[in-house]
């Protein structure tokens, strides 16, 4: 349900950009895999994540795709943080990333994080 509701939110509230390299990706891929990533990826650990990109990217349906979740996932996280005043000394991490984006999409979007 969590999926369906962010991906609705995300095509109708929240546009996701795209970097020049994905262009043609379709704006509803773009939400479903930002959707997917915010309600399953991001819950797990690294190791789980490695695996969990593996499975998802051998599927036949992606194959032929030039954007992959990690792609529309971190095209995301960039434009929010990108409009975030970050205080200097704080360093910009991968996990800081992540929470700035969760925190602000799930607030936003009413779901629960």
């Amino acid at each position: 349900q969590r999926v369906f509701h962010l991906t609705d939110y995300f095509l109708n509230q929240f546009t996701l950009k795209e970097s020049n390299s994905d262009m043609s990706t379709h704006p509803f891929r773009r939400a479903m895999l930002v959707s997917v990533a915010i309600v399953y990826y991001l819950r797990l650990d690294s190791a789980a994540r490695n695996i969990f990109v593996k499975k998802l990217s051998s599927l036949p349906t992606e194959l032929d795709e030039e954007c992959s979740l990690l792609d529309a996932l971190g095209s995301a996280m960039d434009t929010v943080v990108k409009a975030t005043e970050i205080p200097e000394g704080i360093s910009l991490t991968l996990g800081l990333k992540e929470n700035i984006f969760v925190t602000l999409v799930c607030t936003l979007a009413r779901v629960p994080l």
